[in-house]
């Protein structure tokens, strides 16, 4: 996975954005879980995610934030795939230029 890392370095990455953003808005990670995704609005274990009529994503959320719920499926290979992977590392390096 060329710049996105793997699932086990995405992971940590994905924890550090949800941890700036709790203690941006002073809440704890529980917390944060229970609230809306800052992308797509909707809860941690509920990202937007749209399929073609095969069952395979074809659009959807990837913000850290979904990475707070268990996802199965279609859905966790579309929140891992290296693309999101990719767009949550220039979302970390951003958060930690600040």
């Amino acid at each position: 996975m060329a710049n996105g890392g793997n699932r086990k370095h995405d992971e940590a990455r994905s924890a550090k954005i949800n941890a700036i953003r709790a203690n941006a808005r002073g809440i704890s990670l529980e917390q944060l879980a229970l609230a809306s995704c800052p992308t797509c609005c909707r809860p941690a274990g509920d990202a937007y995610f749209r399929a073609d009529a095969r069952g395979h994503g074809v659009e959807g959320c990837v913000d850290a934030h979904h990475t707070l719920a268990h996802h199965v499926g279609e859905r966790a290979s579309w929140l891992y795939r290296p693309e999101a992977q990719m767009i949550r590392k220039a979302v970390l390096d951003s958060l930690l230029s600040l």
